[in-house]
């Protein structure tokens, strides 16, 4: 028995290339628990129970707007294995798009500002993780991030 080690597939990258994620704009986002799992509570008749995991994470997502003057929260909601949210960065105008072609093909490559859309989803999963692991007695199925939940999408909708 031979034991060969096949590397997982990479995941493709659900971002527009160049895009500079920090820019002023109503995003819809959607964050998914780690392989789908029913994490948050469920769906009884017609209406979603939240357990203590998912009342962690809607407090979260509630509290991304706390620390940031230049972004506003939209309707969201806590779903068993996701939450869908919408988020305004900055002013929520249309933007022309050959400004947004302009600015993001000056956009260091890598470098995530402290206001864009990766730093904040990112510390919203880590601020659900953390208090998870204070509150919770059982250790949640992690990634390799160390995190159990994944951004599934990013879509700018104005």
């Amino acid at each position: 028995m031979s034991s060969t080690y096949s590397k997982p597939p990479q995941r493709r990258s659900i971002r527009l290339k160049g895009y500079d994620y920090s820019q002023a704009g109503a995003y819809f986002l959607t964050v998914c628990t780690y392989r789908h799992t029913l994490l948050f509570g469920k769906v009884t008749n017609g209406q979603m129970a939240l357990n203590e995991l998912g009342t962690i994470a809607f407090d979260s997502w509630l509290s991304i707007a706390e620390k940031r003057s230049n972004l506003s929260l939209d309707n969201f909601v806590v779903m068993p294995n996701h939450v869908h949210g919408i988020i305004h960065i900055g002013e929520t105008e249309p933007m022309d798009m050959g400004l947004v072609a302009s600015l993001a093909s000056t956009k260091t490559p890598g470098k995530l500002s402290s206001n864009s859309l990766g730093t904040i989803v990112g510390q919203f999963k880590g601020a659900v993780s953390k208090r998870q692991r204070r509150s919770l007695s059982r250790r949640l199925p992690v990634s390799g991030k160390e995190t159990f939940m994944n951004t599934s999408s990013a879509m700018k909708i104005r």
